[in-house]
């Protein structure tokens, strides 16, 4: 799976995106000079390709919810490196791709999103989500802030204000992506294959080579459908949520963190341990 942050760079300074803001999508030739500043926060970053998988599952989304708001009660919430860039395929095509620039300071996680997407004739292949998304680990919830608010999808925005909310939405998406990225890193299990760079020192920044990390969350192996001895396709694991033990009954100093695991299949002899204790 290629790293494709040289091709975002190349597109963020040179070539035409498009622009989402509040009010909606807007085509552009060239990118705005406050999103060609992240150019080098974005070559700097740590790297990752996040392999998560598609989520259809709704026990699995919660746990990952659950296990966020629970990891910054606890203090655990945090970028793998200060400055991190995540990739996030999609499963049916991984040319097709979320991106996220996340920047950690203080108390505070600042993610700025872009999608890349080939649309051919209908228009360019990046685009660039103009509001800072800001998780406040200070204050641990579910929602976030864009430029500073606090958001909340209501009911009736989507009628009133269609293409607002479907920013609005594509944020909340990236803060969920974010969620799961470090909920699995946080399960220890997570399959890691690291890519080092190759020698590309005087070539343009579209060909240039970035060490990088990939990241797959675990999978089982499901029977086939015609021969039973025969392997499957492949599943996620199931996500066992991680959370406080003695939070609300025990002292501080007793209490203890149970840290979120992948349970294998029982009738394919991978049951993970119940849970893990981090003191």
């Amino acid at each position: 799976m290629k790293l494709l942050l040289p091709k975002v760079l190349d597109h963020l300074t040179n070539k035409a995106i498009v622009w989402c803001d509040l009010t909606g999508p807007h085509s552009f030739r060239r990118a705005h000079s406050s999103t060609i500043a992240l150019a080098p926060q974005m070559a700097r970053a740590e790297k990752f390709i996040f392999d998560s998988r598609t989520d259809n599952d709704h026990d699995f989304v919660g746990a990952v919810r659950e296990t966020a708001l629970e990891m910054m009660q606890a203090g655990l919430f945090h970028l793998p490196h200060p400055v991190t860039w995540i990739e996030d395929p999609f499963e049916s095509e991984p040319d097709k791709r979320h991106f996220y620039l996340c920047i950690e300071h203080g108390t505070r996680i600042e993610v700025r999103m872009f999608h890349g997407a080939d649309l051919g004739p209908r228009g360019p292949w990046l685009s660039v989500f103009e509001p800072r998304i800001e998780i406040d680990l200070a204050e641990p919830k579910h929602t976030f802030a864009l430029n500073g608010v606090e958001i909340l999808l209501t009911v009736a925005e989507p009628l009133a204000y269609p293409e607002r909310f479907h920013v609005k939405r594509k944020c909340g998406e990236a803060v969920y992506a974010l969620k799961k990225f470090l909920v699995t890193l946080a399960t220890g299990q997570a399959v890691t294959e690291r890519v080092d760079r190759k020698k590309s020192a005087g070539l343009p920044k579209r060909f240039r080579d970035y060490s990088h990390t990939i990241i797959r969350v675990p999978l089982d192996e499901t029977p086939g459908h015609t021969d039973p001895g025969a392997a499957g396709p492949k599943r996620r694991k199931h996500l066992v949520r991680g959370y406080t033990w003695g939070k609300n009954t025990r002292p501080l100093e007793e209490r203890r963190w149970i840290a979120p695991f992948f349970r294998g299949s029982a009738e394919l002899g991978e049951v993970s341990r119940s849970h893990t204790v981090v003191g």
